[in-house]
């Protein structure tokens, strides 16, 4: 597994780690962790199903759905030897692989690119929009090829808190701008 760089302890506390108030065991919420919005969906659910196989950072294949999901919103690096590109693979790797997702079109957005990709938001089922926690982590970038999502406001304040605390791509060996 590619090395992550993100500080685990960093990501899990600003993204992952819900309040354990049954005691159930399950992730506990640390000391200063910065909890992500919960998002309603715009679009109607497309599926719910399960993660199978993380292509990178923005691209995965769910159960259900016969083709690559293209995540809206969000570009990450491509190549894994490119600074972040491993890292942001790996991060949706922890966050998505054999989770259970919904997803969700944009009524602003295609449905599909032009490489047949499935256009949408994976939702985790917390209430989690992926492409929110991601930016927020700062393994992804904010993007719009258009026209912006329907939460490309979000996204790209996420992304900035990230950069202005040195995240994942922002923060060390990286440093993108």
């Amino acid at each position: 597994m590619a090395q992550i760089r993100y500080g685990a302890a960093a990501v899990l506390a600003s993204v992952l780690l819900r309040p354990d108030p049954a005691g159930t065991g399950q992730a506990a919420h640390l000391e200063g962790a910065r909890e992500v919005p919960r998002w309603t969906m715009p679009g109607e659910p497309r599926t719910v199903g399960t993660v199978t196989q993380i292509t990178d950072g923005d691209t995965i294949w769910v159960s259900g759905v016969d083709r690559p999901v293209r995540l809206l919103g969000i570009e990450a690096p491509e190549d894994p030897c490119e600074c972040g590109g491993a890292d942001a693979t790996a991060y949706a790797t922890e966050m998505l692989q054999g989770r259970k997702v919904t997803i969700s079109t944009d009524p602003t957005q295609r449905t599909h690119d032009r490489f047949g990709q499935l256009l949408a938001y994976a939702v985790l089922p917390d209430g989690t929009n992926f492409s929110l926690a991601a930016a927020e982590a700062g393994a992804v970038k904010a993007y719009t090829e258009k026209v912006p999502v329907e939460v490309a406001v979000e996204i790209s304040t996420a992304e900035t808190r990230a950069r202005d605390g040195g995240h994942g791509m922002w923060g060390p060996p990286c440093y993108m701008s």
